[in-house]
């Protein structure tokens, strides 16, 4: 079975999936910080929106969209487009969808 990978733009209700992306990357950066799993989490969440909110800022006219796996959310994909440059700013697939994502292309 072929498994096909796609683009489209995220939209503000996506946002909690792509935090959860972005928190996922993190977990082994956090996992020596004798934090309470909530302040953890509230953390990661804040670290995110700041993060979200620059490249909105900072880049406009980049796209910002989520990486689909046979329509089911995977990651994220951020990439700015000039004249000379292309510029991926950011990319990033759930550890938790990545196994799945191994398992689906070794079939």
């Amino acid at each position: 079975m072929v498994s096909v990978l796609t683009l489209r733009p995220i939209q503000p209700d996506d946002l909690p999936f792509v935090c959860q992306v972005y928190a996922s990357t993190r977990q082994e950066e956090l996992a020596g910080v004798d934090w309470p799993d909530d302040q953890k989490a509230a953390f990661l969440e804040m670290q995110f929106r700041a993060q979200h909110q620059y490249y909105q800022a900072h880049y406009p006219g980049a796209t910002f969209d989520l990486i689909l796996q046979d329509e089911r959310h995977i990651g994220r994909l951020y990439v700015a487009r000039w004249q000379d440059e292309i510029r991926i700013m950011d990319d990033q697939l759930s550890r938790l969808r990545v196994v799945d994502l191994c398992r689906t292309t070794r079939s």
